[in-house]
């Protein structure tokens, strides 16, 4: 009886054990739980990076509305990847990109090149163009106000040497080429300025033949700019399509009313049977006359309206 009793007691104090092994794990196991819980999760470190604002094609140059920073794990943060704490976007104002971005992907210094870096400018241009560069003056260069990424047309006003019995030259101010894109001013190629900026030289973005037809009306006369409206340079910068090239000018006659009325007039031959004179004006018709006249019918009076279009036309009719 002892025994059995005794037997009973050790199973007892057995499992009263082990529940308070399972009580304590169980509370142990609760404790952990609350704690994880309550506890602040982890910091990790993140900084500002770099990246384009919207998509910034090849090619273009980098404004500040192309730059904007976004926070960058970094733990995450890439070699050649540009921090704020350690750069500023002006570094990159004015830089050409060589290799487009997508909006929001960092900017790096190898997919950019900045101005006075090797190959600068052959990143600036498009396909099949060249950089080509004219002197320009205070008022030929608009003032100073054309900046890198404005758009021009390029005049051209010479003078037409004295053809034929006209005995008169011919001022004539020509629209070269139409529509090109400007690259670089003097040295700079930052469109950022507030001012303008009067510079010496002026480079352009052409083609081989816009690259000959620029150095040779250098040779030609007197070289001026037109600048284009913002709104079409940009639409053109979007499409990156290259510029035709139309013909238009303008005569002396055109400009002023004496030269149209008076000294731009061409001389003309008359022929009456076996007589020739040469007489100022144009032609209007003659009465008819008889077989039996021997007296030469005079002359109408010109037309002034006439004679202006005839001597644009005979001008005109010089120009290449």
């Amino acid at each position: 009886m002892r025994a059995r009793t005794l037997l009973f007691l050790l199973l007892a104090v057995g499992a009263a054990s082990l529940a308070a092994v399972f009580a304590r794990g169980w509370m142990s196991a609760q404790q952990a739980a609350l704690s994880n819980k309550s506890a602040p999760a982890p910091v990790v470190a993140a900084t500002e990076v770099l990246v384009a604002s919207r998509p910034i094609p090849a090619g273009t140059f980098i404004k500040n509305d192309d730059l904007s920073w976004q926070v960058w794990p970094e733990g995450k943060l890439a070699d050649g990847y540009v921090s704020k704490d350690k750069s500023s976007t002006d570094v990159f104002l004015g830089a050409v990109v060589k290799t487009g971005f997508a909006a929001g992907e960092p900017i790096t210094e190898a997919r950019v090149a900045k101005p006075g870096d090797r190959g600068f400018l052959a990143a600036v241009l498009s396909p099949n163009t060249r950089a080509v560069a004219i002197a320009v003056t205070t008022t030929s260069g608009v003032s100073g106000f054309v900046l890198p990424g404005d758009h021009v047309d390029v005049l051209v006003t010479h003078i037409l040497p004295a053809q034929g019995a006209e005995k008169r030259t011919v001022n004539v101010t020509e629209t070269a080429l139409e529509d090109l894109r400007v690259i670089a001013v003097d040295q700079t190629t930052n469109d950022q300025s507030n001012g303008a900026v009067l510079a010496k030289t002026v480079t352009f973005e052409a083609t081989p033949k816009q690259a000959e037809i620029l150095s040779l009306i250098e040779q030609m006369g007197k070289v001026s700019l037109s600048l284009r409206s913002l709104a079409v340079a940009q639409a053109s910068d979007t499409t990156r399509e290259l510029p035709s090239r139309r013909h238009s000018y303008t005569v002396d006659s055109e400009a002023s009313a004496l030269l149209s009325r008076g000294n731009a007039v061409p001389t003309v031959q008359v022929v009456r049977g076996d007589k020739t004179k040469m007489e100022g004006g144009a032609l209007t018709p003659t009465a008819p006359q008889t077989e039996d006249s021997d007296d030469e019918a005079p002359l109408a009076d010109s037309d002034p309206a006439t004679e202006t279009s005839a001597a644009q036309a005979a001008a005109m009719a010089r120009l290449p």
